[in-house]
């Protein structure tokens, strides 16, 4: 029985309410399992039920009983709510197309100059992004891969980017990165009545409410968070929190798009900071990784947690992508010219690689961050400018501002 089809993207609360139930067998075995109050748990079924117009539980004497319905929704619910596990399976399958690409190119003359993880984790990305668009002819992607792939390919004997870069962070920090991270929480209003306007005392709940969800966002993960925790690390109550987000994923939202603020605030105003394309690239580049290096948190909530969010926040990740390609404009003018439809495919496939090379790293590989600028201006500028003319820009942006360990 395939599970049942929701008129509307389904908040990942609902599907939490709906797991406790089925592994609790009770409204209140789930409600001290999520932490919240047990007419809390009836409304989010009553308002799972409605969403995918089916009934999910039967009342019995001993409790709750799961209908065909909820049998058939139990794979979904889990594998959207599957958290770390459901990462690495992603992750395993992109190193398996990785690999095979890889195999394929054995004996050829030339072979791609990146990560093969990289360019399959970008791929499968630009993929999945257009058919959430639900955009037809996928096959009109495949002249700008082409000419992708072409220009990011070398004879195997110069081949210098296909692992990570070490070299010694640059010197001195951009000045267009934020001095305070997510998880700076302001200070409580104290006892009794406060002295502020209403704004500022809800302004002031509401930073309290996004720090809390970005330290629980680090030690415990969007899925393991219930929102007695948000509150209590908070310091508010029910009442507040459900004035200011209508549910956890809501505040997981909000600081998701705070995040994505952050970068896209402190890239753009650093690439417009000087002239010439790749110096303006150069000078991005060096601004997102020092906010990153800062706040690792923008770039695990920002790049790996927003996959337990859910699809708004993965549709979030997909829209900022249109704010780098606007910085990539610039440098299609600077290559051998290509047709509008190819360009954009190229563009997009430098932003996915290089979203992909940070997702690796916020789950633990390749190093220090702040490594990682090389490989960053290697993904961004080579695919339209050539290799040769990006290595010998990286080059020397590199003796200008750092020792190379490589």
């Amino acid at each position: 029985m395939s599970p049942p089809a929701a008129s509307s993207p389904l908040s990942w609360d609902l599907l939490g309410a709906f797991l406790a139930v089925m592994r609790t067998g009770s409204l209140s075995g789930a409600s001290r399992a999520l932490g919240v109050a047990q007419p809390t748990v009836r409304r989010q079924i009553e308002a799972l039920e409605e969403a995918l117009g089916v009934v999910l539980f039967t009342r019995s004497p001993s409790g709750l009983i799961p209908t065909e319905s909820a049998a058939a929704t139990l794979p979904y619910a889990e594998s959207m709510a599957g958290g770390r596990g459901a990462l690495d399976a992603r992750d395993r399958a992109v190193d398996n197309v990785g690999a095979l690409l890889g195999a394929g190119a054995d004996g050829q003359a030339e072979a791609l100059d990146l990560p093969a993880s990289a360019f399959a984790g970008a791929l499968m990305r630009v993929l999945a992004m257009h058919l959430r668009r639900k955009e037809p002819a996928l096959s009109r992607l495949a002249p700008g891969l082409r000419t992708w792939a072409r220009r990011m390919s070398r004879p195997p004997e110069r081949l210098r980017w296909t692992g990570p870069s070490r070299h010694a962070p640059a010197r001195g920090r951009s000045p267009f990165v934020p001095t305070t991270g997510l998880e700076v929480m302001p200070e409580g209003l104290g006892r009794g009545r406060p002295t502020i306007g209403e704004e500022q005392v809800a302004a002031n709940q509401q930073l309290r409410i996004l720090s809390a969800v970005a330290s629980l966002a680090r030690t415990k993960g969007f899925t393991q968070t219930t929102v007695a925790d948000i509150n209590a690390l908070a310091g508010v109550d029910n009442r507040v929190f459900y004035r200011l987000f209508s549910d956890k994923q809501d505040a997981f939202l909000a600081l998701h798009a705070l995040g994505l603020e952050y970068v896209i605030d402190a890239t753009t105003r650093a690439f417009f900071s000087v002239d010439g394309w790749p110096e303006r690239s150069w000078r991005a580049g060096q601004a997102f990784i020092d906010l990153l290096e800062l706040d690792p948190l923008v770039e695990y909530i920002g790049f790996v947690e927003a996959y337990s969010v859910g699809p708004a926040a993965i549709q979030r990740i997909e829209e900022s992508h249109t704010a780098f390609a606007v910085l990539m404009q610039e440098g299609l003018a600077l290559g051998v010219p290509v047709e509008r439809d190819v360009g954009r495919t190229m563009i997009e496939l430098s932003i996915a690689a290089i979203f992909e090379l940070v997702y690796r790293h916020a789950r633990g590989e390749g190093g220090e961050i702040s490594e990682r600028l090389p490989d960053i201006a290697h993904l961004w500028l080579a695919p339209l400018i050539g290799l040769d003319r990006s290595d010998a820009f990286i080059d020397g942006a590199l003796a200008a501002h750092s020792s190379p360990t490589r």
